[in-house]
């Protein structure tokens, strides 16, 4: 079983960084408990964009 890579990690770098980005914006702009809400739903988005290449990944496999 291979671990699982992906090639365009330029891509997803730059992606967490805008979703940090946003973070501290909407820190700034709204105090801490919205911040942890953003980031709280941001994480569930990446975990869910993560697991759905992985799937595709193994399909093609």
């Amino acid at each position: 079983m291979t671990a699982f890579f992906r090639a365009n990690y330029l891509t997803d770098i730059l992606a967490l960084v805008g979703l940090v980005l946003i973070g501290a914006a909407v820190y700034l702009a709204f105090g801490l408990p919205a911040a942890l809400g953003y980031a709280g739903a941001a994480l569930i988005v990446v975990a869910a964009v993560v697991q759905w290449a992985a799937m595709l990944e193994r399909r093609t496999q």
